[in-house]
């Protein structure tokens, strides 16, 4: 309640405040009750009045109307308005207005209302008809409205009010005067006492404070105030007793007390010491890590460039396949590496992320071509039904989730002997600004018990842990893909069932980003083509049928070349020929070659142009399927952008000069303008980067350190500067903030700067660009990832 709000108020108070708080609302209640019924009763009196005063006038209005004396009816009216309650009144004959008089406007006398309809209103209406009597008969002559104002009724009703305030103001000053008197003499000063005297207790044990007395009519008093003084003055004598006993305990506690700091300040030094021992340990255990990733990354490099380069070179058969085998245990080697370095990042807390802007077309289309090769060597068919993220921007770290992939598809390969692996995405879900997106990795290899499916994702953990076992690994590429989707905030999980395959699955949601430069532009010319598809496997024909309904292309997809020859010859007869043919080269029964062969014997096949498909692809074989007859070769797994080039070339939208279409002749290759300084101390790296760069048009200059960067600076204006960090005579930073430094006298120091550098722990980056970078490239060194540096700082 209000009158209780504040804390400061006596007992007295709120006890005089609440009576007159209920005492006024019972007589607001009773008040309101009875102006309400006066109100009603004089309305009821002015109403009789009304109804008088009509039947009065009701023969003088009758002649007036029955003779039609308007001298009479104005006379009558105005008798009648002059009565204080009466506002207005108005006489209709057959509904037409004869005569109104009045305050009151005509259209007030249209609301003809019941008067017991509303108690309170402005005005009020009496509805009357008008009868003269002829020959001892009535005849109704008119009727009429008057209506009277309530402000009569209210005026009569205020005298009334005014008096009942008056009459109530008089009796709550009596009744506050004698309230008060009662309270603050039989109770106030009563409960004043006792709370003195407990403001005063110390319950320490001093005795300062007074003891309360009871007075002579209280100590035979049985009052509730009387048994509360008595019940205090017993609880006075307890406290006392008590605040003795509880002062020697906290004489003794204190003692204790005493004792328990002593030893627990030589505790907390002790574990201040333990913790610093800790933080230099892990120091030294981030200082030995770094160590480590770089001592490994940079021999690495020279090894995985030097094979990209070898390979890049004229090999013959036996030699390519030595060189392969060397880059694949390299990169077998590197992944192993990578999984310790990574598992121990994630111990030691120092595992970063990017957040770029990345295409998942491009980056599923780029992983699909590394991942072919591997499935290549085992005969196995992989696909990547990537249509609803083909064209799809996002911003996310896209490195992590190649790795992620790396690890689950890779993991597919090594426990799959025969048949195929596939990637599958979707769209699980889509709002404003984000996508959830599911990737699917299925194989049909051994499978997995489900009992050692919940394990698979603990570190140093396989489903076959004995000696003997036939597939390699370290155990640690679940556990790190499980941290890393956890900490993009996703989930991961395995579907599996033995002897049946198994299906990895993670979800990751991706923040939506503009796209940028697309990889093709759709051409409607390609949609007047109809286009057969012949291939045995269904993961394959469902992805070609999906991308080339997408381009709003005529199509249908075949599991065989004798379903292809009906088909073909279906096209013909109904006058809707093929004008395309993608064939697969392995195939049951008549496999591509054959069905080719088959074409080209017959004249009405004569314009149908053929393009191979294979997933066994290796060097001589366009050479061959140009011979066998057909237009366009290309190894499998195809991006889209890819098969859409060739589409475009061999249907003659783009002139391909008649030769045979291949991947390598329907990408054009990225050719680069500009000069670029390569600082770099070891020799190997250096001849790495050179044969990248000659691959793009460029050709570097080398500094062994960052003086020599500097000196070669001062007189050369390059275009950008790849940088190495850890060097003899001056690393890369401080070479870097040489560079930028307005007191140096390097030609421009504005020039992009990129590390290229082996350090690659968590900050390695930041610790880069606060130096003065522009962007950072880890070792070894990508093609492409190099590649897509170059489109950024340099002018292609």
């Amino acid at each position: 309640m209000p009158f209780n709000s504040s804390p400061q108020s006596s007992i007295a108070k709120k006890l005089i405040r609440n009576v007159f708080f209920w005492y006024f609302l019972a007589a607001f209640s009773i008040t309101i009750s009875q102006l309400v019924m006066e109100y009603k009763n004089e309305k009821d009196r002015t109403f009789a009045s009304v109804i008088d005063l009509v039947e009065t006038v009701n023969s003088s209005l009758s002649s007036a109307l029955w003779e039609v004396d308007e001298e009479l009816l104005e006379k009558t009216l105005d008798s009648m308005v002059s009565k204080p309650f009466v506002s207005g009144i108005a006489i209709y004959e057959k509904d037409q207005l004869v005569m109104h008089k009045g305050t009151a406007s005509l259209a007030a006398h249209q609301e003809l209302l019941s008067d017991e309809e509303q108690l309170f209103r402005k005005n009020y209406h009496h509805y009357f008809q008008i009868k003269f009597l002829d020959d001892e008969k009535l005849i109704q002559v008119g009727t009429g409205t008057i209506i009277f104002s309530a402000k009569v009724v209210y005026n009569q009703v205020k005298f009334t009010l005014i008096m009942t305030l008056l009459n109530a103001f008089i009796k709550a000053i009596f009744l506050y005067l004698i309230a008060y008197f009662f309270i603050t003499k039989l109770i106030s000063k009563r409960l004043d006492k006792i709370s003195f005297a407990l403001l005063k207790m110390d319950i320490n044990g001093n005795h300062e404070h007074q003891h309360i007395e009871l007075e002579k009519h209280e100590q035979n008093s049985n009052d509730e105030l009387s048994l509360l003084t008595r019940s205090f003055m017993k609880m006075q004598d307890t406290i006392e007793s008590q605040a003795k006993q509880l002062k020697q305990q906290n004489q003794n506690l204190q003692l204790e007390v005493d004792k328990k700091t002593a030893g627990l300040n030589a505790s907390i030094k002790e574990l201040k010491e333990e913790k610093q021992r800790v933080i230099e340990a892990n120091q030294a255990k981030s200082e030995f890590l770094a160590n480590m990733s770089h001592e490994i990354r940079t021999p690495m490099n020279g090894i995985i460039g030097m094979i990209n380069l070898l390979l890049d070179s004229k090999l013959d058969k036996e030699q390519s396949i030595q060189a392969n085998t060397v880059k694949n245990s390299a990169n077998a080697l590197l992944t192993v590496i990578n999984d310790i370095l990574d598992f121990s990042k994630i111990e030691a807390g120092k595992l970063e992320f990017e957040y770029i802007d990345f295409s998942m077309g491009n980056l599923l289309s780029e992983f699909s071509a590394s991942m072919a090769l591997r499935c290549d060597e085992k005969n196995l068919e992989f696909i990547c039904l990537d249509i609803p993220v083909l064209n799809r921007w996002y911003k996310a770290d896209p490195g992590r989730i190649r790795q992620v992939l790396n690890n689950l598809v890779g993991n597919a390969i090594k426990f799959t002997s025969e048949g195929e692996i596939s990637i599958r995405v979707s769209i699980e879900s889509e709002i404003e600004q984000k996508d959830i997106i599911r990737f699917e990795i299925h194989d049909s290899g051994i499978g997995i018990e489900p009992e050692k499916c919940q394990h698979l994702f603990k570190r140093f953990t396989q489903a076959d842990g004995s000696t003997t076992r036939k597939y390699g690994g370290t155990g640690l590429g679940l556990s790190i893909s499980k941290h890393l989707v956890e900490m993009m905030g996703g989930e991961i999980g395995v579907n599996s069932e033995p002897g049946k395959g198994s299906t990895f699955w993670f979800t990751v949601g991706f923040e939506k980003a503009l796209a940028q430069n697309n990889s093709f532009s759709q051409i409607p010319d390609l949609e007047q083509e109809k286009i057969l598809v012949v291939d045995d496997n269904e993961t394959n024909r469902m992805y070609m049928e999906q991308l080339l309904r997408s381009w709003n292309i005529k199509q249908k997809v075949l599991a065989s070349g004798t379903e292809a020859i009906e088909e073909l010859q279906a096209g013909i007869s109904e006058n809707l020929p093929y004008s395309m043919c993608l064939i697969d080269l392995q195939m049951p029964d008549m496999d591509g070659n054959e069905l080719c062969a088959h074409i080209c014997k017959q004249e009405q096949y004569s314009d149908l142009r053929k393009i191979l498909l294979t997933s066994q692809g290796l060097r001589g074989d366009a050479l061959k399927s140009k011979q066998q007859g057909f237009d366009a070769y290309v190894s499998k797994p195809v991006k889209p952008s890819e098969i859409y080039n060739i589409l475009l070339q061999v249907g003659h939208i783009k002139s391909h000069e008649d030769k045979l279409v291949t991947r390598y002749n329907a990408v054009e290759q990225l050719k680069f303008k500009g000069s670029v300084l390569v600082v770099e101390d070891n020799r190997i790296n250096q001849k790495v980067a050179g044969g990248i760069l000659k691959k793009f048009g460029i050709q570097a200059d080398f500094a062994e350190n960052g003086q020599d960067a500097l000196s070669l600076l001062r007189d050369i204006k390059y275009d950008l500067i790849l940088m190495d960090c850890q060097m003899p005579v001056m690393d890369g930073y401080e070479a870097s903030r040489q560079i930028r430094s307005k007191d140096s006298q390097v030609v421009d120091h504005n020039i992009p700067i990129v590390a290229m550098t082996a350090n690659a722990m968590k900050g390695d980056r930041e610790k880069c660009l606060a130096a003065g970078m522009n962007d950072y490239i880890a070792k070894p060194v990508k093609q492409e990832v190099l590649l897509r540096t170059l489109v950024k700082w340099l002018n292609g």
